[in-house]
């Protein structure tokens, strides 16, 4: 208190309070569900199941094979997954799915710390 009146000071924020989220991702194929463009894929957030959509354009662009598609996500599964760990984190999930239409140039999952 000075001259009869309180002096409010900001209190700086020295830390920050980051957590992990759990997200996992089943050793399953993606699927071709016949009637789009598409595969899905699982992850798992803290055990709960969260439906990724990849555009065949993403993995193979300009092309629209299944079979090309599916060897394509085998060669790049940990980007695939990297990109999908960056949306879930983001929080861009919506109604229990995400959707990757471009994959981001990000570290593998393997790399990261």
């Amino acid at each position: 208190m000075r001259n009869g009146r309180t002096i409010q000071r900001p209190i700086p924020r020295t830390t920050r309070t980051y957590f992990i989220m759990h997200i996992t991702f089943p050793d399953s194929p993606p699927t071709d569900p016949m009637d789009g463009d598409y595969l899905l894929f699982e992850a798992a957030v803290y055990g709960k199941p969260v439906k990724c959509v990849i555009t065949f354009d993403s993995l193979t662009p300009g092309k629209n094979d299944p079979e090309k598609a599916i060897r394509a996500f085998d060669q790049k599964k940990d980007q695939i997954h990297a990109t999908a760990r960056a949306m879930i984190e983001a929080g861009q999930v919506g109604g229990g799915e995400i959707v990757i239409t471009r994959l981001k140039a990000v570290e593998p999952e393997a790399e990261r710390p």
